[in-house]
């Protein structure tokens, strides 16, 4: 059956059968127009093992067996990934430290097809080559906070035509030169010097959620256009310093909210937008990582404002309104015996302006065992339908009057980045703003608030 989309490069509805798994959601207008190189969809090439052994003049291996569950590991050196960009090397600014060359390890899990994204055989993703050339102006980039969060913001760029990585900066002189070597570029411990540099257009933030407030201040003296990683801060006051800064420097302001990147929550979005459910009335939302979660994290941050921000952002711009007021009740029981103040499970209810009602449930209990490791669902109902979402089945299920169907989508870490990258180049207002990251915030504030006093809290906070 045909379904009703908004294409995202120019606005349009149009009507269309076929799905856009794992693809931009455009006209046929707008993909016929990229002719000139591979559709924006060709985020990544496909290129098998052997593929890459006779690249390298190796002789192809006889195909072995493979264990459930085993990593295939590859080094693939970015001096490789990158050759047109190694023939223009330009003299490295004054000050800036040039790591050694590492070789960038890439490793593929290998897993059954159970309805999920999978790597069969030796077939593996990998950034070998870019897309062709589009006319589009070179974007430099820097990444400021480079732990597991910026280095994947480093890998996604690698993929995208029109912004190459410049430079890397961390607080820990150990990280920043690690990474800079395994992307080839320069590093600096000190993010003012990066902002400084005149080949940088705009950079990523991925500091902890509480050391924000510097980063975006040395950016935005510096003229940069920011992609903050979510949360926008921990407390609303450095969430409000953060936005003058971007908005008296004249600088743009993007929080990484990805969810709306998305493929599956941009299309309920839009659905819902559409009226295909008919009135919204609920949406319940789960969120649930790892029970080792605090390995990495160590307690320093409330499960609310670490996951819950993506759900509480989502909810607003899924239901078009703001939150009301905030009804949260939390179990701390495992992490504080393991010395991590923080909760185990939360569960949280929103009552938005315009009616709908919202349920976030949110923690860090997930069993290791879990066959993907996380749990996140999505249901939204209204007058004339629902819509469920199950990340072990990675597809979202629409049930209306006239029956149900599914849809599977792939979502990438590089339609956020290429937004960014678009507004950024074309002076366009990102989709999310500060604003939002602000609102985001203070739900998550005050869900925490609520959990501890186990009242209604009402909004805005005072």
């Amino acid at each position: 059956m045909a379904i009703t989309y908004r294409c995202t490069t120019c606005g349009k509805e149009f009507e269309s059968a076929e799905g856009f798994a794992g693809r931009p959601v455009q006209c046929d207008a707008c993909r016929q127009s990229a002719a000139s190189g591979p559709p924006l969809s060709d985020q990544t090439l496909f290129v098998s093992l052997d593929q890459i052994r006779k690249q390298k003049g190796e002789k192809e291996e006889p195909e072995a067996p493979q264990e459930e569950g085993r990593a295939q590991t590859i080094d693939v050196s970015f001096k490789q990934i990158r050759q047109e960009e190694d023939a223009n090397v330009e003299p490295q600014p004054q000050g800036a430290m040039v790591a050694p060359r590492r070789q960038f390890r890439m490793e593929i899990e290998t897993e059954e097809d159970n309805g999920g994204p999978s790597v069969l055989g030796d077939t593996m993703v990998a950034s070998a080559e870019k897309r062709k050339p589009t006319g589009l102006k070179e974007l430099g980039v820097g990444i400021i906070g480079v732990g597991w969060m910026g280095q994947k913001h480093a890998e996604a760029l690698a993929d995208i035509h029109g912004a190459r990585l410049v430079a890397v900066a961390d607080a820990f002189k150990e990280t920043a030169e690690r990474v800079g070597g395994d992307f080839d570029v320069d590093f600096y411990v000190d993010p003012r010097k990066l902002a400084q540099r005149d080949d940088v257009d705009c950079v990523i933030i991925a500091t902890n959620d509480e050391a924000h407030v510097q980063p975006v201040a040395a950016a935005a003296a510096g003229g940069k256009h920011i992609l903050l990683e979510k949360p926008i801060a921990t407390t609303l006051s450095d969430a409000d310093q953060i936005i003058r800064l971007c908005e008296r420097a004249n600088v743009k302001l993007m929080i990484g909210f990805i969810l709306r990147f998305d493929n599956r929550y941009a299309r309920v979005q839009e659905a819902v937008a559409n009226g295909e459910i008919g009135e919204l009335e609920s949406i319940f939302c789960r969120r649930t990582n790892l029970v080792t979660s605090q390995e990495r994290l160590k307690g320093r941050v409330s499960v609310l404002s670490f996951l819950g921000v993506h759900d509480f952002d989502m909810m607003r711009w899924v239901a078009g309104s703001e939150v009301k007021r905030v009804h949260t009740e939390a179990v701390w029981n495992l992490h504080r015996k393991h010395g991590f103040d923080v909760e185990d499970t939360t569960w949280t209810l929103l009552r938005f302006e315009n009616g709908v009602i919202g349920s976030l449930e949110t923690g860090w209990v997930v069993p290791t065992t879990h066959p993907t490791k996380a749990d996140f669902k999505l249901e939204v109902t209204g007058t004339k339908g629902m819509i469920t979402y199950d990340l072990t089945r990675q597809e979202l299920m629409f049930t209306t009057e006239a029956g149900h169907y599914s849809e599977r989508f792939n979502p990438m870490l590089q339609y956020q980045l290429e937004h960014f990258l678009d507004c950024v180049r074309n002076d366009r207002d990102p989709l999310v703003t500060g604003i939002d990251g602000r609102a985001a915030l203070e739900i998550s504030l005050a869900a925490q608030q609520s959990a501890k006093s186990e009242q209604i809290v009402p909004l805005p906070l005072t």
